[in-house]
């Protein structure tokens, strides 16, 4: 009975080759997807084709793990929608195999596929996280490729705004150009006029130098030592050759991986355990330090004698003291130390408050973006066997093969479960709800998806009980026809 037997190796072998290429089609949908993200850091910054291979590569393994349940959920919805079309699942059925019997093969292989998954988010994710965060870092601070337009001014040099009215591609010159440079502010801003000239990089490609011919610089000489005068110098200088030396840096550098030490995905399950030991001990021994600097300045209890405490409880027990009237005695001046006095205190109170809440704030974020990737290790891969318990029993009830029906139910139950997943790791992530509650509505999820498949049998049954009930009377009537035809003759 536990035996492997020919009709699992037929289901395995279809489900296997289904998933592979339905794999293949997510990832590439995912990526495109995610491409589109970041388009505009990609174009325009010349990178090399090493560059471009590291991104794509990076990018697809760190998107593997989201592929998995999709391409689950895809195979299983076309394994078994395609044995039901073809009356196969009927013909298993009537062999007396239960269908639980035929969904053992592919359960088991879901089962490795999400202990893979798990170990893939835990190993392999991490690093490819942190990669692709470096990279994605380092393309959008280099500066673009320098591609210079006509008619347009443009500003892909810092500090420059260029203007070329018209460029020979053949020599490389520039006619009618305009420069405009702004340093330390709008006052002390340059104009450079040129009938032509010639742009090229240095060979470390960490300047340009502009060749100007025939033109004249027009400046102003206002600096913050002559902020205040009333007179600005001014110079302005003609040529008929000029060189100008311009900050742009082409090269590509790979941004440090230190940076990223405390991203929660580009962590690994034990990493992610020590940075959460790390985090709570740190963030508990700053609140400690708060509280013993509050208690020792603004919630200080002063130091009385006991017989002036008991002094002053019976006084206010005989209300002999208020505090306004006390406030009425004072002069005017000292009034109005008192209250100015008063005010500052509260207001620089209420802005250490403040900030010590934004510096707490910080951490109470960071160790529950370290306690949702936790979870999220766990929920993702067992996603993958969830979906495969979706996608076989909804196959199965659609019979429907092939890539139309099965792809149009896969993406409408994978929009589904993306808005609840997003929707519970926003409302953890912001504190609204538990982590637990967040990252486990993939639970709800499944048992929502299993109550309408139940629901969705019982119809079937229902629908089909009357049918049935007419054919076999139709069928006893019949009978009951010949026979009494037989007795006549």
């Amino acid at each position: 009975m536990l035996g492997i037997k020919k009709l699992d190796i037929f289901i395995v072998k279809q489900f296997g080759l289904l998933f592979i290429g339905a794999f293949c089609i997510c990832q590439f949908v995912l990526m495109m997807q995610f491409l589109w993200r970041y388009i505009d850091d990609l174009i325009g910054k010349g990178l090399t084709l090493d560059v471009l291979a590291q991104y794509f590569w990076w990018m697809a393994l760190m998107l593997m793990p989201q592929a998995f349940p999709l391409a689950l959920l895809l195979s299983s919805l076309i394994t078994y929608g395609n044995l039901g079309e073809t009356s196969e699942l009927t013909a298993i059925k009537a062999a007396g195999i239960s269908l639980m019997q035929a969904f053992r093969g592919p359960m088991v292989l879901s089962i490795l596929i999400t202990i893979a998954s798990f170990l893939f988010q835990n190993f392999v994710t991490p690093r490819s996280n942190m990669e692709f965060e470096r990279l994605l870092v380092s393309m959008k601070q280099k500066s673009p490729e320098l591609e210079i337009p006509e008619g347009v001014f443009y500003d892909g040099i810092p500090n420059t705004n260029l203007y070329v009215q018209r460029k020979d591609l053949t020599t490389g010159m520039l006619y009618g150009i305009m420069i405009y440079r702004m340093t330390d502010s709008y006052d002390d801003k340059a104009i450079i006029l040129a009938d032509s000239g010639q742009l090229m990089a240095t060979e470390e490609k960490k300047h340009l130098v502009l060749h100007l011919y025939d033109g004249a610089w027009h400046e102003n000489m206002r600096s913050q030592s002559l902020a205040g005068n009333a007179q600005v110098p001014y110079r302005r200088e003609t040529f008929t050759f000029k060189n100008i030396v311009l900050d742009f840096d082409g090269t590509f550098n790979l941004a440090d991986g230190d940076i990223f030490r405390n991203n929660a995905q580009a962590k690994s399950l034990k990493q992610l355990q020590w940075g959460l030991d790390s985090l709570n001990e740190y963030y508990d021994s700053l609140g400690h330090t708060y509280y013993t600097a509050a208690m020792a300045s603004t919630y200080k209890i002063p130091d009385t004698g006991k017989k002036d405490s008991l002094k002053a409880l019976e006084m206010v027990a005989t209300k002999k003291v208020i505090a306004d009237s006390v406030l009425e005695r004072l002069l005017y001046e000292p009034t109005r130390k008192t209250m100015n006095t008063a005010h500052t205190q509260t207001v620089m109170a209420t802005n250490d408050l403040e900030f010590k809440s934004i510096m707490t704030g910080d951490g109470d974020r960071l160790i529950r973006k370290h306690k949702i990737e936790m979870w999220n290790k766990f929920t993702l891969s067992l996603s993958c066997l969830i979906f495969f318990f979706i996608g076989a029993p909804l196959g199965a009830i659609i019979r429907k093969g092939g890539l139309g029906v099965p792809v149009i139910i896969s993406v409408l139950v994978f929009i589904f479960y993306y808005i609840l997943d997003n929707t519970g790791f926003r409302m953890a992530r912001g504190g609204m709800w538990a982590i637990w509650f967040g990252k486990t509505s993939l639970r709800q999820y499944w048992h929502h998806w299993r109550y309408l498949s139940h629901i969705r049998r019982q119809t079937i049954l229902w629908c089909s009980t009357p049918m049935l009930i007419g054919i076999s009377l139709s069928n006893c009537s019949v009978s009951v026809n010949i026979d009494i035809s037989t007795v006549k003759r």
